[in-house]
């Protein structure tokens, strides 16, 4: 084992006049930043392709509220209580739209909170092998969410459970009219 070369004089003078102007960050306290204890979450909006049908909608009402975490796991568990219920299946697109933003409306204005859309699966075996695709309703059903009106009526959307439609359906939970 070899040993380091030893230091000569000229190297701690050069080293000290380098470092002679350094000043600590923080003469007193820590040097490092803590990271926020509530870090803000920002929502990344993602392609239209790649968006999931159950990806939150808007969760924040117009006060800044957010849907509490109570409310929230309740929803996901089922244990709210469903005040109505809406089947899009054998409609045409345009027809589903429409029935779905008037059921949002009116279950909305009649205070009702939490509602189940059924859009339906969608998915059909391709003769070719390839992996089925949703359907035209169960495809544009998220983009519906995020678009006036909807987007201003519904506080959240989660696939419902499997004895609520599972896949193939979505809980809606709406806005109180005072959140609006």
């Amino acid at each position: 084992m070899s040993l380091p070369p030893p230091i000569d004089d000229d190297d701690d003078n050069d080293w000290f006049d380098a470092v002679a102007d350094v000043r600590p960050l923080k003469p007193h306290g820590r040097t490092h930043r803590e990271p926020p204890k509530n870090p803000v979450r920002r929502m990344v909006l993602r392609p239209r392709d790649t968006v999931a049908p159950h990806a939150p909608m808007g969760e924040r009402t117009r006060s800044g509220r957010q849907i509490d975490k109570g409310t929230e796991k309740r929803i996901k568990r089922g244990q709210i209580e469903i005040e109505g219920r809406l089947d899009l299946h054998g409609l045409t697109v345009a027809q589903a739209h429409d029935r779905l933003v008037n059921f949002v409306i009116r279950a909305q204005s009649a205070g009702k909170r939490c509602v189940v859309v059924v859009t339906g699966k969608g998915e059909l075996p391709n003769p070719d092998g390839t992996p089925p695709r949703r359907g035209a309703i169960r495809r544009e059903f998220s983009d519906w969410l995020r678009q006036p009106p909807l987007n201003h009526l519904i506080l959240k959307a989660v696939p419902a459970r499997p004895e609520d439609g599972g896949l193939g359906a979505f809980y809606l939970y709406l806005r109180r009219d005072r959140d609006r």
